[in-house]
C-alpha cells in the first residue's frame, strides 16, 4: 500500500512538474515572439484646433514733428495791415498787405487809396493787428423793380470798415454797419485783408 502511495505520489508530482514546465515554456515563446514582432509606433498627439488668422493690425501713425519751443523772451512778430477809403461818392480805396512796419502800411493802403478818382479825400478806416478787415460801401438802391440787377456804378453813399478773427466775422461785422447806417442802402463787401 505503501507502494501505491510513492507511486501515486511521484506520478502527480512529474505531472504537475510537465504542467508547470510547460505553462512557462509558453510564456517564453511568446516573449520571444514580441522580441521579433515590430513595435506600433506611438500614437501621434491631436492637432490643435484651427484658429482664424488675427485680423492685421493698422501701422502706428508716425509721431508728430517736435514742436521748437519758444525761447525765453521771444514774443510773435507783430503784423499789422490797414484800408483807406475816400470819402463818399468816390470809390476810391487802398488796402496794405500785411506788414512787420506799421508806418509802411499805412504808407501804401494810402498810396494806393489816393491813386483812385476822388483820392484827395483818403482817410484811414481801420488798422488791424491780429485778424481780418473787410470794406463795405453802400449805394443808393434806386431800382424801380426789387427783383432788377442794381447798377454797379451807382454813386456811394457810404464806406465802412468790419473787423472780426475770420473774414466771415469781418463781413457780418461790415455789413451790420452798412445797414444800420443808411437803411435800404445796397451794401457790398469790396476788399478784405488779414493779419497774422
Amino acid at each position: 500500500m505503501r507502494l501505491v502511495w510513492v507511486i501515486s505520489g511521484i506520478l502527480v508530482g512529474a505531472v504537475f512538474i510537465g504542467a508547470s514546465g510547460t505553462g512557462q515554456a509558453q510564456p517564453q515563446r511568446g516573449r520571444a515572439a514580441e522580441a521579433l514582432l515590430p513595435l506600433p509606433p506611438p500614437p501621434t498627439p491631436a492637432a490643435p484646433p484651427m484658429r482664424a488668422a488675427p485680423p492685421p493690425q493698422p501701422a502706428p501713425a508716425a509721431p508728430p514733428p517736435p514742436v521748437a519751443t519758444a525761447q525765453r523772451g521771444a514774443q510773435t512778430p507783430v503784423v499789422w495791415a490797414t484800408i483807406y477809403a475816400a470819402a463818399p461818392p468816390s470809390r476810391a480805396y487802398g488796402i496794405s498787405p500785411a506788414t512787420r512796419d506799421r508806418l509802411i502800411a499805412h504808407q501804401r493802403a494810402e498810396a494806393q487809396c489816393r491813386a483812385g478818382p476822388g483820392g484827395n479825400t483818403c482817410r484811414r478806416l481801420v488798422e488791424i493787428q491780429q485778424g481780418c478787415a473787410v470794406l463795405v460801401q453802400g449805394a443808393r438802391d434806386d431800382r424801380l423793380l426789387p427783383f432788377t440787377t442794381p447798377d454797379p456804378n451807382q454813386p456811394v453813399m457810404l464806406a465802412v470798415a468790419g473787423a472780426g478773427f475770420t473774414v466771415e466775422d469781418a463781413t457780418r461785422d461790415g455789413m451790420d454797419q452798412c445797414q444800420r447806417r443808411q437803411r435800404g442802402a445796397i451794401c457790398r463787401v469790396i476788399a478784405s485783408i488779414c493779419a497774422r
